[in-house]
């Protein structure tokens, strides 16, 4: 713009910005730019036989025309927003007159979102309540733009206004009139009666209705069948119903009755008969026989009246409402009164409040369009019932207070869901999550929602560490739920007074609490005190045990028995045979990396792809994994020493006893294998840490405790010289500078891990010798304080701080911060000494592999001897890269072998295939999730838009049977299932467990749908009865949400 534009004494300048500084509430888009009828309905009957709209076929000769009339018809959701037909263009195409048709299009239009806003506007209910047809006011007050397009859009909206109001079913005719005078109802002799016992109102409505034409109700609860009991006795007649309301303050949106019928259509068995109401009321109120108004509660006193007049012949009073329950199930009262004097008395006044009362037909049809009641003869994709299955029991989180600042990715909502699924069938769950991935708002999240569903009042977290309690501690403060801390080394044994501790925590426990362990592999093996106290204290799951939540990115280091071990924790007699079967077990939701990333990341537009964290991206980082082999000489000449020390210890004879030879009773005993262990690793570590070893065991008697001694103690002073030549030329550490070396020097921090205190402090001295930059440390002896503090400054973008001169660029590190720990502001972590399973690596590692707002890429790199002479001692190298080969194929994480895990370029096979393998062979990935995550998002809207109540049904070449998903009046999800071998009813097949079961009734995408079988309802009536009983509640209380049949 040029500064001429801001010029206010030019007229046009001054119209533009006070247009510009207009509040536009509506956008001009969303009113009509077409106006007739005709045009449309036409266009909705060549679309169905599949035909192009022309100008010609509205009689118009630009194709301009067609596309405001395609605008017009996607306000009316009737096209999508491709020009393609949407499901309801066949409320108008399925009518066989014109008559029904423009019917059908007043009902549309008028839900358009012009219409509505104008009803607003208006400050009126219903489309029948509209005076002043011009709409010229609302549309200057509501939306801006040129003049002349407002006025043009305001004349379509006028007579698209009079063509709904001229065609609404509503519309006060002479055919249909709102109410009927008295000397023009028919008039019918019947007897008085009273009736106070069960079974006989509805015997003297038949009655009385026998050959009305006109009749009035008022009641103050509606539902399906309670209209059809009194609709089924009438043939060709109006009826005027009129319901009350407890709108006391005038702010309901719907009526109650529109939800009570909803309800009663929702509610309760599927059946055949209950449809056939909703059509038959659908039918009368689009024919105009049935007109249904409300009477809010602001205008009149409330309207309890339960009354109904046929014609001027009788009148039914009393308590009945007109429902099931009302005219047949309970003990209700009523008069039938015949005296024309009291019916004409009953006749004016229904008449004035109905006059009074609002429509509400038009919310009444929309309900019911809404409904699968109306079209429950549709065959429905058996494949998107099957996801709405799938979104039910873990896609879709129950009603809970939206926290701020706290979302959960796609991925996390559906892990939380199926976690919360095991914790209510089997009292535990074990969700295993690559690190970086939100383990921890996770728990907390399935937590709160606990807590929300009041299964638990108390949560405790047990954790190896400070560091990983402190993180707990900093989730729960947001969510703000208290916990109790417990740190794992009461259950180890390894604190004072451990078996107090414990006895109480077990006392304490109950079926309200809930415990979750994190980084539970430190307890997978029974063989150590861990796995034992923890059993001992918290039970195996069952209905007075408390629930357990068990958290873990590896829980499998050798085999599949770890994994059982830890489900004797969750469901307490599963066991694992074969790694296929974790995707389906029990009690487990297991996600790997690539589940994650192919199926739930999303892309920018430079192809990075990310998943978001509460509202904000997170990218996953681009690993490199590389094996750094220094120069081993002298190595090579320690590992043959250390191989022969004579290190069998010395067993002295008794004195009584004599040896044959008559020497001294003195033999060798067992060799002292932990010397050799512990010496070759320290050596290996660095020369200082095998110095420091080899100097503490020289100055005990060595002669003394090894039979070798004097032997041993040359051999240990020959690997000291080699030692003390390392330390003037130690290729490892070289090997290290070198590697680190361009980091550094760019400025970017660099993560050390080591296993020994004087390693760590030799590297430090050396590399600030080398490098001249601030070096931090941290050992277990160090503070949790001081550990936290130097970590946050470490990684001072990730926590939120402000960049310092003074920050450490090198941080050496023991295990100390292993685990619960985030520093992905390092581009390198260096593994300087490694460990006999990859575990240890995969938490160091994961100390970097975090998901970050930034796209970032970090190397990994693994320090080991150039020849095979060091690993040919206990082959720790040999066994690590093994182990890390299985740990891969069980979680497709590699963290040994060279290997490069870029989750942007998974389409490139030969990187893809050789960080993961083939997709198909993913086996671990929960199976339920994985099908959740490979269906389009096109195909989950679908699923999510069903109505409830919906059923589809496909043929099986297998088994047959039902799945349901029903929720109980306290909005809780259950799922009931009946399968066969091959005849219904005869060899019942038995599942163990919901996963299963999903999976039995899992369709091929191309699965095609059949009619729903007759005997389909009268079983499942039969199993909500059976889940009514089991709960002690009302089958009407349950509520169906899908149904998929095998048949």
């Amino acid at each position: 713009m040029k500064i001429t534009d801001f010029d206010l004494t030019k007229r046009k300048n001054r119209t533009r910005l006070n247009a510009l500084k207009k509040e536009c509430k509506i956008v001009i888009s969303i009113f009509p730019r077409s106006c007739k009828f005709e045009d449309i309905i036409i266009c909705c009957d060549l679309l169905k036989d599949n035909k192009i709209i022309k100008a010609e076929d509205i009689g118009k000769s630009n194709e301009k025309s067609v596309e405001d009339l395609h605008h017009t018809m996607r306000l009316f959701e009737l096209l999508d927003f491709n020009n393609q037909p949407n499901e309801t263009i066949k409320l108008i195409t399925n009518q066989k007159d014109i008559d029904s048709k423009l019917r059908e299009l007043s009902m549309i239009a008028s839900r358009a979102e012009c219409f509505r806003e104008w009803k607003k506007w208006e400050k009126i209910s219903s489309i029948m309540d509209m005076k002043d047809l011009n709409s010229i006011n609302f549309l200057k007050d509501v939306t801006h733009g040129r003049s002349s397009t407002i006025s043009q859009r305001a004349r379509n909206m006028n007579k698209l206004m009079q063509q709904i109001i001229e065609y609404h079913p509503s519309r006060n005719s002479r055919e249909f009139p709102d109410v009927l005078p008295y000397n023009e109802l028919k008039r019918q002799i019947f007897e008085s009666d009273s009736i106070f016992e069960p079974d006989k109102l509805i015997s003297s409505i038949k009655k009385v209705s026998n050959n009305a034409e006109f009749v009035r109700v008022g009641t103050g609860y509606l539902s399906i069948n309670g209209y059809d009991l009194v609709a089924r006795n009438l043939n060709n007649s109006q009826m005027r119903l009129l319901v009350g309301s407890d709108d006391t303050k005038g702010r309901m949106a719907i009526s109650n009755a529109v939800v009570d019928l909803r309800n009663s259509l929702e509610s309760g068995p599927s059946s055949k008969s209950k449809y056939e109401y909703a059509k038959k009321m659908r039918s009368e109120l689009m024919g105009g026989g049935l007109r249904v108004r409300s009477l809010k509660a602001r205008h009149t006193p409330d309207f309890h009246a339960k009354v109904q007049i046929y014609d001027k012949s009788a009148v039914v009073g009393g308590s009945a409402n007109i429902s099931y329950n009302g005219l047949i199930k309970n003990i209700e009262n009523a008069e039938i009164i015949v005296d024309e004097k009291k019916i004409k008395y009953y006749l004016e006044n229904f008449d004035n409040y109905f006059l009074d009362a609002e429509s509400i037909e038009d919310e009444i049809l929309e309900m019911l369009d809404d409904t699968w009641a109306i079209s429950s003869d549709e065959l429905i994709d058996p494949y998107i019932v099957y996801l709405r299955i799938l979104l039910e029991m873990y896609g879709d989180s129950i009603d809970e207070e939206i926290l701020e600042g706290i979302s959960l990715a796609d991925y996390q909502e559906y892990s939380v869901n199926k976690s919360l699924r095991d914790l209510n069938e089997y009292g535990g769950s074990l969700l295993v999550s690559p690190t970086g991935t939100g383990k921890t708002i996770m728990g907390t999240m399935i937590s709160r929602r606990m807590k929300q569903m009041k299964k638990i009042s108390r949560v405790f977290v047990v954790a190896p560490t400070e560091q990983i309690l402190d993180k707990w501690e900093d989730e729960f403060l947001k969510l703000q739920i208290p916990f109790q801390g417990i740190p794992l080394s009461e259950f180890r044994e390894q604190t004072g007074g451990w078996k107090e501790k414990l006895r109480k925590i077990e006392k304490s426990l109950c079926n309200e609490d809930l415990i979750v362990v994190d980084e539970c592999h430190h307890i997978r093996n029974i063989e150590r005190k861990g796995n034992e106290n923890m059993l001992k204290t918290i039970k195996k799951p069952s209905k007075n045990s408390a629930f357990r939540l068990f958290l873990t990115a590896t829980p499998i280091s050798k085999t599949l028995d770890e994994m059982n071990n830890l489900l004797e924790f969750t469901h307490g007699n599963m066991v694992i045979k074969k790694s296929k079967d974790v995707a389906t077990a029990p009690t487990i939701t297991y996600l790997t990396h690539k589940l994650i990333v192919e199926r739930f990341a999303k892309k920018t537009d430079n192809g990075y792809k990310y998943v978001d964290f509460s509202g904000e991206k997170r990218f996953f980082a681009k690993k490199v994994n590389e094996q750094i082999k220094y120069e081993s000489s002298y190595l090579d000449e320690i590992i043959p020493i250390i191989k022969k020390l004579p290190l069998e210890e010395k067993v002295e004879l008794e004195k009584e006893q004599m040896t044959l030879d008559g020497s001294k009773g003195e033999m060798a005993g067992r060799q002292d294998t932990l010397v050799k262990v512990n010496l070759s690793r320290m050596v290996e570590s660095s020369p200082v840490s095998g110095l420091s070893f080899i100097e503490k065991k020289l100055t005990k008697n060595l002669e003394k405790k090894y039979y070798n001694g004097k032997n041993l103690r040359s051999d240990l002073k020959e690997i000291q010289r080699i030692l003390n030549k390392i330390l003037n030329d130690d290729s490892k550490l070289d090997a290290c500078k070198e590697v680190m070396k361009e980091e550094v020097k760019n400025g970017k921090p660099v993560l050390i891990f080591c296993e020994y205190k004087e390693t760590l402090r030799y590297l430090k001295n050396e590399l600030e010798r080398e490098f001249g930059v601030i070096i931090e440390t941290i050992t277990g002896e160090d503070s949790k304080e001081t550990r936290k503090e130097r970590c946050r400054r470490f990684s001072a973008e990730y926590h939120g701080l402000r960049k310092r001169k003074d920050d450490p660029k090198i941080l050496i590190a023991t295990d100390a911060i292993g685990e619960g720990v985030d520093l992905p502001d390092a581009s390198m972590v260096i593994n300087y000494d490694l460990f006999w399973t990859p575990l240890k690596l995969v938490q160091r590692v994961g100390r970097l592999d975090r998901p970050t707002i930034k796209k970032r890429s970090f190397r990994s790199c693994n320090m080991m001897p150039a020849t095979g002479i060091y690993d040919g001692l206990y082959n720790l190298c040999s066994r690590l890269d093994n182990r890390s080969r299985n740990y891969k194929t069980m979680s497709g994480i590699e963290v040994f072998r060279p290997n490069i895990r870029d989750l942007d370029n998974t389409e490139d096979l030969d990187e893809f295939d050789d960080d993961y393998g083939n997709y198909d062979e993913d086996e671990f990935a929960t199976e339920v999730i994985g099908h959740l995550a490979k269906a389009s998002e096109l195909d989950k809207q679908k699923a999510r838009d069903l109505s409830l109540g919906t059923n589809s049904n496909y043929h099986s070449k297998g088994h047959i049977g039902i799945i349901s998903i029903v929720k109980d009046g306290d909005g809780y999800t259950h799922l009931l299932s009946e399968f066969y071998k091959e005849d219904w009813g005869i060899d019942k097949e038995i599942f163990d467990d919901q996963e299963t079961i999903i999976s039995a009734s899992r369709p091929s995408k191309n699965a095609l749908p059949e009619a729903i079988p007759n005997s389909f309802y009268d079983r499942h009536e039969r199993m909500l009865g059976e889940l009514a009983n089991k709960y002690k509640c009302q089958i009407d209380d349950l509520k169906p949400i899908v149904s998929l049949i095998k048949s």
